[in-house]
C-alpha cells in the first residue's frame, strides 16, 4: 500500500528528474545547478551528467511509487533517499549561487524529511500487518506434547460420514 508520503517522495524525485532533464536538453538554468558556475546552458559534459541523473531520479521515483516494489527494496531506497538528501542540504546551502541555495537547500531538506516519514510509516504499516488482531496471538501453536499424544478417539478409529 502506497502512503501519501511515498507519493509525495516520488513526486519530489520526479520533479528533480524533470529539472535534470531540462538541463540535459539545454535549459538555460546553469545558475541554479552545479554550484551556479555556468551562466545559461550547461557545458556538454554537465549536460551528460544531468542526463544520467535524470535516469537515476526517475528510476528511484518509480521504485518508491510502485506497488510492485517489494517492501524491503522500498525500505532500502527510502533510507538511501532520506540519507542522501540530508547530506545534499550541506553543499546546496554552501553554494556560491544564491539561486541554487534558495531552490535546492529547502528542496533537499523537504525530500529528506518526506522520505524519512515514508520510511517510518512503511515500517509501522508492516508491523501492523504482522500483528494479530485482538491483541493476542491467534495462530495455532502445536506443542511437542500435543504431537506425541495419540488421537483422542484412538489410533484405530475411523471417521464416520
Amino acid at each position: 500500500m502506497s502512503t501519501r508520503d511515498q507519493t509525495v517522495t516520488a513526486l519530489g524525485l520526479g520533479g528533480v528528474a524533470a529539472f535534470q532533464l531540462a538541463l540535459a536538453l539545454g535549459a538555460p538554468w546553469g545558475r541554479a545547478s552545479y554550484g551556479g558556475q555556468h551562466e545559461g546552458v550547461l557545458p556538454r559534459r554537465l549536460r551528460w551528467v544531468s542526463a544520467g541523473a535524470t535516469v537515476v531520479y526517475a528510476g528511484v521515483a518509480v521504485t518508491v511509487a510502485s506497488e510492485r516494489t517489494p517492501p524491503q527494496v522500498r525500505r532500502g531506497v527510502l533510507t538511501a533517499v532520506a540519507g542522501l538528501m540530508s547530506v545534499a542540504i550541506v553543499p546546496n546551502a554552501m553554494s556560491r549561487s544564491a539561486l541554487e541555495r534558495a531552490i535546492w537547500t529547502p528542496a533537499s531538506g523537504a525530500l529528506a524529511y518526506v522520505a524519512w516519514r515514508a520510511l517510518v510509516r512503511q515500517g509501522s504499516d508492516e508491523s501492523r500487518e504482522r500483528r494479530p488482531t485482538g491483541g493476542a496471538d491467534t495462530r495455532s501453536v502445536t506443542t511437542t506434547r500435543q504431537r506425541h499424544q495419540p488421537h483422542p478417539a484412538g489410533a484405530n478409529s475411523q471417521k464416520l460420514s
